[in-house]
């Protein structure tokens, strides 16, 4: 899942993009090698880290937010009841004219790219999260359980997602995995050039 912001008027928080393990072991990073992100243009040499966040468990999803942790949660989990894990980075922003998610992980010798993900042009609908599970904008009570937050813009939208909740593995045109712990992080959402 990402989220490029709101539009039209003030994001409510950072962009945002959630990182789900359909593996069977968990990622750690003291064994598997941190993670780091880029935007579409999947450059290893801008890449950003990605910290706050040292295990994911089989089965878990989690966030990473281009700015403060503290100040998503207050947005999405304001009573902190059922929030994921949080993380952050500080780098590239989602653009709301069509972007995506690189994952790259250390190898211990150069980053090593594992994963990209694209979402379409997100104009038209301001504040919804793209679900790659879906493959939609997310709409409240959707099959992935989104919601509206209580906060709103200062144009009285609000954000819709669903942070955290496990979505649909993904059914890609070509779908890949590896036989780490890393097969399961984003493990069988797809390599989509387009």
């Amino acid at each position: 899942e990402m989220w490029p912001g709101n539009e039209p008027g003030s994001n409510l928080t950072n962009d945002w993009f959630e990182v789900t393990s359909y593996g069977v072991s968990a990622w750690t990073a003291a064994n598997d090698g941190d993670l780091y992100f880029d935007d579409d243009s999947a450059d290893a040499s801008t890449a950003d880290l990605m910290s706050g966040i040292a295990s994911i468990n089989a089965g878990e999803s989690v966030i990473f937010v281009d700015g403060s942790a503290a100040e998503w949660l207050e947005v999405w989990f304001p009573d902190a009841a059922g929030a994921p894990q949080v993380g952050e980075y500080a780098g590239s922003g989602l653009s709301q004219s069509g972007d995506g998610v690189s994952l790259f992980f250390d190898n211990g010798q150069d980053l090593e790219l594992f994963t990209v993900v694209i979402y379409p042009d997100a104009n038209a609908v301001g504040g919804q999260s793209w679900d790659v599970g879906l493959g939609a904008f997310s709409t409240i009570d959707n099959a992935s359980g989104a919601f509206a937050t209580t906060a709103l813009n200062d144009e009285g939208q609000a954000a819709i997602g669903s942070p955290g909740s496990v979505s649909p593995v993904p059914v890609p045109a070509a779908a890949w995995l590896f036989g780490s712990a890393l097969a399961g992080l984003i493990g069988a959402r797809r390599w989509n050039k387009a």
